[in-house]
């Protein structure tokens, strides 16, 4: 790992009738190690004439040292840039498992949660304590809030390991009946709140009707959760010039206009709560929304915050 130099191997002191030299005919030689930074051996950066040359000379041994710097540094980063890509792969495959096992355990949660939706109903038909009556509401509640957390999870886990949300249009789907039935669960699970809804989709549309309801059901439960007590939060669906249009709105303090480019991304939360869980739930609709070829836009006016969804579609012609 020392230089190695000679300027004619025939006169040398100590490389003379050196048996390599002899063999290949080397009459000049110069080797200058290379190190990484940290001073670490690499290896060596070698010349070599047939004839005598002056490679001894200060000149010709600071310009090797300089190459052979370079190249040592040139090297490690080289190195260092491949560990990186091996650290990111690394990274990437973890979050691919990470990935699956959420999707795989969203998918098991959902028979103990359709377990505890049987028995609730069932509840429901017997005759309960007064306490009974109240904690049954609170149950309903807390169970629809788990199942769209979950729905949301293993949506949200299929996408990113499947390159996005995929939607399945059909030409006849039930959208109003999907809607109406999320409206009734809502109801159903947060009685405390008001639901009122004008739907005007009278004929089957082109759609991917169970996604959409995905995308209402959380927006409506984000709705329902931000809204003034004692105010109503308003549900309008309606068909117009082959456009569904379905706007959710509340009372409610207005979203700060910060906070408005970033309300769409995942894992982004809302202002001043604590129980938003994953922050999935607008993320999840827009995506919904943009696979159909949509927008979701937003408006805070007068004390109203709507969310309005727009779906381009064409009405069924069957």
């Amino acid at each position: 790992s020392e230089m190695i130099m000679f300027d004619d191997v025939a006169t040398d002191e100590v490389y003379k009738d050196h048996p390599i030299a002899l063999k290949f005919g080397i009459s000049s030689y110069a080797s200058v190690p290379i190190r990484r930074s940290d001073g670490s051996f690499f290896g060596t950066l070698c010349t070599l004439d047939t004839d005598p040359r002056n490679v001894r000379n200060p000149r010709a041994v600071a310009m090797l040292e300089m190459f052979a710097d370079i190249i040592g540094r040139s090297l490690e980063t080289e190195e260092q840039l491949e560990a990186r890509d091996r650290e990111v792969e690394k990274e990437r495959e973890l979050a691919r498992i990470q990935e699956e096992f959420v999707a795989v355990l969203g998918h098991d949660l959902r028979n103990p949660v359709a377990a505890l939706n049987a028995g609730l109903r069932q509840l429901q038909q017997e005759t309960v304590s007064e306490r009974g009556a109240k904690v049954l509401p609170l149950m309903r509640a807390a169970l629809h809030r788990m199942s769209d957390l979950i729905d949301n999870i293993m949506l949200h886990a299929k996408a990113r390991l499947g390159g996005g949300i995929q939607v399945t249009p059909t030409e006849d789907a039930p959208l109003a009946e999907a809607i109406t039935n999320v409206v009734e669960e809502t109801r159903a699970a947060t009685p405390e709140c008001e639901i009122t809804m004008q739907m005007d989709l009278d004929e089957p549309v082109k759609c991917d009707a169970p996604r959409i309801a995905q995308a209402v059901s959380n927006l409506l439960s984000n709705a329902v959760r931000h809204a003034d007590p004692g105010t109503a939060v308003d549900v309008n669906c309606e068909l117009r010039d082959c456009e569904v249009i379905i706007a959710i709105s509340n009372h409610g303090t207005p979203i700060p206009e910060e906070m408005r480019e970033t309300l769409f991304d995942p894992f982004e939360r809302g202002v001043g709560v604590s129980d938003e869980g994953l922050g999935l739930g607008l993320h999840i609709a827009s995506a919904i929304t943009i696979a159909h070829d949509g927008d979701i836009g937003l408006t805070c006016e007068g004390g109203i915050t709507t969310f309005t969804l727009r779906l381009p579609t064409v009405p069924n012609q069957g």
